[in-house]
């Protein structure tokens, strides 16, 4: 015998638990926008809300309550449905890895610094158009393009109304077009057609209204006086990752690898771009110059966190985080590397090496043969006077220290 719970008639009153999560979260969001709470609609749980419904579809429909969990995790594991879900987190991953590490705010000064102030409105529509595409996701840009838009709607006296209309249209453009959407991947593989099938046709039944909007929004969306908007310092490295992922992506490659090189990129980035300055004994330096006003310089481009690097024998870190903060406003945290990291294991030449050198001293000992330092040079254990080793200087690597300062923006 069947499932009675799959061998009912179709029934419209099937959507309630449906629409119990739609009043549910979309009420919830109201009631916190009516009250002028900030991002309203994120504040409800949404698994509250889906909770909520699944209950009242455990209590609709008949059948055992086996039947019922057979039939709902039968639902929940459905390929595509964790197809979606598992996009919808990695998307949200690199959105986020992407955003802390200043991608997203360079990504707009790099587009604004490219338009004309009397374009604006339609270069935030072009803006918001290329990260939907780039990221997948229409709220997240909507979220984060939004109050840098709005800033930059009363800099250059924009119609406020028109800047976020244009912002909104050009988020649900470009994720319509986005080939890492969960929806898009849920689409295609729900009607089993092909992911390129989907974008052509998506192109061109969209492209067509961005024109007409992009139209409109030049004639309508001019400011009444120029105004310029100010600096929009950007760093066109941390662009990279949100071009690389648009990229991979429209070449074909499978969405979760796009997606994962997309956060490894964006990390890469966020490291290495993560020192805004390294202060070393070998090179003299100024902290206002080489650190505060960098600082100060780096945080026009949305950039608000950031790495100083100390090396030992500079100075005292607990005195230069305290004169950092006092001049830059910005909450400053020491860690001491000895004190989170304690090595690794050790190879197996590093342990010959350590027997060696541990074998030299016990002879240099043997032969009444002190205030010596036993180490290796060209593969070979040797010993020299604890004076000469200490005024010993190490070279550094001038190539990689100059890479370190001009990307450290």
């Amino acid at each position: 015998m069947g499932n009675t719970l799959n061998n009912k008639k179709a029934n419209g009153l099937a959507l309630l638990p449906f629409l119990v999560f739609i009043v549910v979260y979309m009420g919830a969001g109201l009631v916190y926008q009516s009250k002028g709470v900030d991002m309203a609609f994120y504040q409800f749980p949404s698994v509250t809300a889906m909770f909520l419904a699944v209950l009242v579809a455990f209590i609709m429909f008949k059948g055992s309550i086996n039947e019922k969990f057979d039939t709902f995790a039968k639902g929940a594991a459905n390929v595509d449905v964790l197809t979606m879900l598992i996009i919808y987190i990695l998307a949200g991953a690199f959105a986020t890895v992407a955003a802390e590490m200043g991608g997203r705010d360079a990504t707009v000064n790099l587009g604004l610094s490219l338009v004309p102030v009397q374009f604006l409105a339609a270069g935030l529509f072009v803006i918001a158009a290329f990260m939907g595409t780039a990221t997948g996701t229409s709220m997240g840009t909507i979220s984060a393009i939004t109050p840098i838009a709005v800033g930059v709607a009363e800099k250059g006296g924009l119609n406020m109304m028109v800047v976020l209309g244009a912002v909104i249209g050009g988020a649900m453009f470009g994720d319509n077009l986005s080939m890492i959407s969960d929806t898009t991947i849920a689409a295609t593989r729900s009607q089993h057609c092909e992911m390129r099938d989907k974008f052509r046709v998506n192109f061109l039944t969209a492209l067509p209204a961005a024109l007409v909007t992009i139209v409109v929004l030049l004639i309508v969306g001019r400011p009444e006086t120029v105004t310029e908007i100010g600096d929009l310092s950007y760093s066109f490295i941390k662009v990279i990752p949100y071009l690389l992922v648009l990229i991979l992506a429209l070449v074909g490659m499978n969405v979760f690898l796009v997606l994962t090189i997309g956060i490894f990129a964006a990390g890469i980035v966020g490291i290495a771009t993560g020192a805004i300055a390294t202060l070393i004994p070998e090179r003299p330096f100024n902290l206002d110059r080489d650190v505060v006003d960098r600082m100060k310089a780096t945080m026009t481009t949305g950039k608000h966190h950031f790495i100083v690097v100390v090396a030992e024998g500079v100075g005292n870190s607990k005195d230069m985080c305290y004169y950092i903060q006092q001049r830059t406003g910005v909450e400053t945290r020491l860690t001491v590397l000895g004190h989170v990291q304690r090595g690794g294991d050790a190879t197996a030449m590093e342990r010959v090496y350590a027997s060696a050198m541990g074998y030299r001293a016990i002879e240099l000992l043997e032969e009444g043969v002190g205030s010596r330092i036993v180490g290796v040079k060209e593969n070979r254990i040797y010993d020299i006077d604890i004076d000469e080793a200490l005024a010993m200087k190490k070279d550094i690597n001038e190539l990689f220290y100059k890479v370190a300062r001009e990307i450290s923006i």
